[in-house]
């Protein structure tokens, strides 16, 4: 059912390697219809095409304690494989060895204030002495490295930076971004931002200013659609019954998350016996079956009805 959508990312990253010039995208859509799984295609689709991309990708988060531009930090730390269990020496180095990988020698100097900017404390680095004190010059400059080094990247083959749950992503985060999609405008870079509409009370005007921006808003299934994935979550049921899948698709008004939670919750229930290769579906239970009325109602249901340990 978002095949449309796909289609959409799909030519966008194209363009972005055919006409050299950055392509920004705005997925938007609300919870649990259909955002990270639509990501997830997209990516697979563009790790099989026989152009290499370089994937760069951060979520945003509402962890307490997350410092600014933990966006950036997650987008790099994915690139070059630096985990939180890393000691701080450690990620420097990952951090030092990925940004020079792509920039040479001149990425050892500039990897300092890209990432005393994000949280890595390069404040014993002679390139930033002097500089530490004036938080507005060492921003500029993290600022102006980080586009280089997307130039340095994009010189050998396009590259994708996936931002997802934006909407809960700092400010100066938001900010980087922004400012990556004006200074990389004419690089074959993709910007995938991810959200829900929380972000436009934020940004009213998110993505607006680009010349290659498009916005893609993933509404609720169809009828026809859910029906569909019904089918497809149930295929090992022969015959299913139609009244099962009407109450499905009723009670999950297109929301795809809904729609499994809900599934979830009559397999815990009973109502759908999901043994071996056939599962089947124990009728009687379905008629006594109370369904919750909302996603949050589903949800307490099944924790409710784990068994204690």
């Amino acid at each position: 059912g978002r095949d449309a959508e796909l289609a959409t990312l799909q030519d966008a990253l194209r363009a972005c390697g055919a006409q050299q010039r950055a392509q920004v995208v705005t997925l938007l859509g609300d919870a649990g219809v259909g955002k990270s799984r639509l990501v997830e295609e997209f990516l697979e689709w563009g790790g099989q095409q026989p152009e290499h991309i370089w994937l760069f990708r951060g979520r945003g988060g509402q962890e307490p304690g997350r410092r600014p531009y933990a966006l950036i930090r997650d987008m790099l730390a994915f690139r070059f494989q630096i985990h939180d269990s890393d000691r701080a020496a450690e990620a420097r180095q990952k951090l030092e060895r990925g940004i020079v990988s792509f920039m040479g020698a001149a990425g050892a100097e500039r990897a300092p204030f890209i990432g005393h900017l994000i949280g890595f404390d390069f404040s014993a680095s002679p390139a930033l002495h002097g500089i530490l004190d004036n938080a507005r010059q060492l921003r500029d400059r993290a600022y102006h490295y980080l586009a280089q080094f997307f130039e340095a990247a994009t010189e050998v083959q396009p590259a994708l930076i996936c931002v997802e749950d934006i909407h809960w992503a700092d400010d100066s985060s938001l900010e980087v971004i922004d400012y990556l999609a004006r200074a990389c405008e004419r690089l074959p870079l993709m910007l995938l931002a991810v959200t829900r509409p929380a972000l436009f009370d934020r940004r009213p005007d998110w993505g607006s200013e680009h010349p290659n921006a498009a916005r893609i808003a993933l509404r609720p299934l169809n009828e026809n659609d859910s029906r569909s994935l019904v089918a497809q979550i149930l295929r090992q049921i022969p015959n299913t019954p139609p009244e099962l899948v009407d109450l499905i698709v009723s009670r999950s008004e297109g929301n795809p998350f809904y729609l499994e939670e809900l599934i979830k919750m009559l397999v815990e229930d009973g109502v759908i016996v999901a043994e071996g290769e056939q599962w089947r579906v124990e009728l009687a239970r379905l008629a006594e079956t109370r369904v919750p009325p909302t996603l949050t109602g589903v949800l307490q249901a099944r924790i409710d009805a784990l068994a204690p340990e």
